[in-house]
């Protein structure tokens, strides 16, 4: 199917991490990695530092979004929901990337029925 542009605000939705519930997890568990394998000095947990940081900034750019109303109750549901379907998609994956998704669809679902 084809489906054209769209508003520019949206954001492009190619997984979960556009809910609020998969960044917090997620970057808990980056952090839980960091501390792990030896803090952040650490040359291994440098990737685990990194995608904390990412994830934060994600994270925070969606609560401004949502606070400065740029991103309404409903539109920041919808983006769930196409999170939900591009994650779904995803179970077709490796297994890593399965497991992955099936974490995330879980934490979303639980976010939508909040």
């Amino acid at each position: 199917g084809g489906g054209g542009g769209g508003g520019g605000a949206s954001m492009a939705v190619e997984d979960g991490l556009v809910s609020y519930a998969v960044l917090e997890a997620e970057m808990a568990e980056a952090a839980a990695r960091v501390k792990q394998l030896g803090g952040d000095k650490a040359e291994a947990a440098q990737d685990d530092v990194f995608r904390h940081e990412d994830l934060a900034l994600k994270k925070k750019m969606l609560a401004d979004q949502i606070e400065l109303g740029i991103l309404s109750v409903d539109a920041y549901k919808a983006t769930l929901q196409a999170g939900l379907r591009a994650e779904e998609a995803n179970l077709q994956g490796d297994r890593e990337r399965a497991a992955v998704a099936a974490r995330r669809i879980k934490l979303i679902k639980k976010e939508l029925a909040a």
